[in-house]
C-alpha cells in the first residue's frame, strides 16, 4: 500500500472512516456492503425502511471520536486541495468502477472518491480530489463486464436529479435511462430520498441532490470467461 497524505488529509480521512460506520444505520445505503456492490444486490423500500436511524448525529460522533475541535475542523476544511483526478484520468484512463460519496460536517462538505482499476491491480482513493492512498488489488477473473463508460468527472456533488439521469442514460452503451426508486416513505432519514439504479450504476439523490454514485462490476466466475 502505498500512501501519500496532504496537509490534514489524516484528519479528514478519519473522520471520513468513522463518520461512514456511523452511518450504517442512518442513510439509505447503509447495508450495502462490498458484496452488494460485487453482486450488484439491491435492498427494497421496505428492508430500508426498518433500517434503524444513528442515535446521533454521525459526523459529530466522528468529530468527538478523533477529538477533533470545531477550529481544527473549520482549519482542516479551509485547505486549499489540488484536484490530481484528472492527472489521474490522463495516465489510466476511466476507472473500471468507482464509487463517490459526500460528507455533510460542520462548515461544509468532504467529497470521497474511490477508483478501482482491476485490470491493473490498483485502487486509488481520494478526499476532495487529492490522492491520499493507493492499494494493490487482486485480478478480476477474466471475463468481468467492467462500466468504463462512465467518467467520474462528470459526476458532480449536487447535481439535480434529472441531470444526472440523463448524464447516466447518455453514458451507457444501450441508452439505459435509470429506474427511480423512492425511498421517501422509509423514515425520517430517508425522506427526500431516492435511488436511481441504470446501466450497472448506483446513484443517490437526497432532496433532488446527487449525494451518492457507484458503478457497479460483474465480476465472472473463476474459470468461466
Amino acid at each position: 500500500m502505498k500512501v501519500r497524505h496532504g496537509r490534514y488529509a489524516a484528519m479528514l480521512i478519519g473522520l471520513c472512516v468513522l463518520a461512514t460506520l456511523a452511518c450504517q444505520a442512518a442513510t439509505f445505503f447503509a447495508s450495502g456492503d462490498e458484496s452488494n456492490s460485487a453482486t450488484g444486490d439491491s435492498h427494497t423500500t421496505e428492508e430500508l425502511a426498518a433500517v434503524e436511524p444513528a442515535a446521533d448525529d454521525p459526523a459529530t460522533e466522528a468529530v468527538e471520536a478523533l477529538e477533533i475541535t470545531p477550529a481544527q475542523l473549520a482549519e482542516a476544511l479551509a485547505v486549499e486541495t489540488v484536484d490530481e483526478r484528472p492527472e489521474v484520468l490522463a495516465l489510466l484512463g476511466r476507472p473500471d468502477a468507482f464509487k463517490m460519496s459526500v460528507l455533510d460536517v460542520e462548515g461544509g462538505q468532504i467529497r470521497q472518491e474511490t477508483w478501482w482499476y482491476f485490470q491493473l491491480g490498483t485502487q486509488i482513493d481520494f478526499v476532495d480530489g487529492e490522492t491520499v492512498w493507493t492499494l494493490d488489488l487482486e485480478p478480476a477473473p477474466e471475463g468481468s463486464i467492467f462500466p468504463a463508460w462512465y467518467d467520474p468527472l462528470t459526476f458532480e456533488p449536487g447535481m439535480p436529479a434529472v441531470d444526472v439521469i440523463q448524464l447516466a442514460a447518455a453514458a451507457s452503451p444501450a441508452g439505459a435511462v435509470p429506474e427511480i426508486i423512492d425511498v421517501s416513505e422509509g423514515g425520517e432519514d430517508l425522506a427526500g430520498g431516492l435511488i436511481l439504479v441504470g446501466d450497472q450504476i448506483m446513484i443517490g439523490v437526497q432532496d433532488d441532490r446527487v449525494v451518492y454514485v457507484e458503478t457497479v462490476p460483474l465480476f465472472a466466475e473463476e474459470g468461466q470467461s
